[in-house]
């Protein structure tokens, strides 16, 4: 009996790990996390309200991208799939949340890394107007502050 239940949790475990490997591989990078709202808090201490502050994200990334994605909030599994045109499963919630905004970095047409971007008394968007996809070529974020 004590070796059928040492199978069964041996393999529960195996497949409890096997499946935690396959479905959490993309990486939260905290560090950039940290940098990245930091450095946003201090651009907004910097700026008025009306006016827009800027965070070039080469300057806080030290890994390879091809793109990132702002997402922002209230933003559901489809519409997130929609926007970085990959199936990405959503690891904070963002049809729940109005307290961040997410940015996805792609490498190679694969989700590599995220952050979480505190919300702001403003928006969060690309330098430029057409999405909200920043590149390496084009990595500024603009913070618009509310008047």
């Amino acid at each position: 009996m004590k070796k059928i239940i040492l199978i069964f949790i041996s393999l529960s475990l195996i497949i409890f790990t096997t499946y935690f490997l396959m479905y959490n591989k993309h990486k939260h990078n905290k560090g950039l996390e940290s940098s990245l709202n930091s450095a946003i808090k201090t651009e907004i201490d910097a700026t008025r309200r009306g006016h827009t502050a800027n965070i070039n994200i080469n300057d806080l990334t030290n890994f390879d991208w091809d793109e990132a994605h702002i997402v922002s909030p209230y933003t559901n599994q489809e519409k997130l799939n929609e926007q970085l045109g990959m199936e990405f499963r959503d690891p904070s919630n963002m049809k729940s949340r109005d307290d961040i905004y997410l940015m996805v970095f792609i490498l190679n047409r694969e989700v590599i890394e995220y952050v979480e971007i505190d919300r702001v008394d403003g928006e969060i968007t690309a330098n430029n107007n057409d999405s909200d996809i920043l590149t390496p070529d084009n990595p500024k974020l603009n913070i618009t502050l509310y008047k």
